[in-house]
């Protein structure tokens, strides 16, 4: 490695290197031999999560219904949908065909419980819960946070098996 740029890091082993600035984040390069400063800017929000789906009707028609989303964008093989009350900074939701069993799912190695990779957010958390087990939507416990005035959530199934979290915390930022 170039004595210069090992020689840099050295110097900058600082919190310069090691945090995230809100404007932009320092970072060296080589180009050609030389060493070149460059600056990269910090993501700034999610745009998109992405969900595999097996039937994208059936899933459009789902979201529709049970989350109330709307089509922004639609293709033979994948839709863009929108969740009601999102703002221009919200993330969009992507729904991609495909035949790959993978699920947005994943097991606590310590704990053994299930987890979502998304959680939506819910202001009737029980009125939610109730009106996703009435309609026969795969639904786990509601879980209430003790001494948090009802705060909480539960998990829930897509049709294709995709694990979702609802809750009605909302994280300071």
């Amino acid at each position: 490695m170039d004595e210069r740029y090992t020689g840099y890091l050295r110097a900058m082993q600082g919190p310069q290197v090691r945090t995230c600035e809100k404007q932009a984040l320092i970072h060296p390069t080589t180009h050609r031999g030389a060493i070149i400063m460059s600056t990269v800017k910090p993501m700034s929000f999610i745009t998109t999560l992405e969900i595999p789906v097996s039937d994208l009707k059936r899933s459009l028609l789902w979201y529709e219904k049970y989350l109330g989303t709307e089509i922004v964008d639609e293709a033979p093989d994948a839709a863009l949908i929108r969740l009601p009350g999102t703002t221009a900074n919200s993330p969009l939701i992507y729904l991609v065909r495909t035949e790959s069993a993978d699920k947005l799912t994943f097991v606590n190695s310590f704990t053994g419980v299930t987890h979502s990779v998304i959680d939506f957010y819910v202001p009737d958390l029980e009125g939610f819960h109730i009106y996703l087990a009435d309609n026969e939507i795969p639904v786990t416990t509601l879980n209430l946070i003790p001494g948090r005035d009802g705060l909480g959530g539960f998990g829930f199934s897509d049709p294709d098996g995709n694990s979702f979290g609802a809750t009605n915390i909302i994280h300071a930022q």
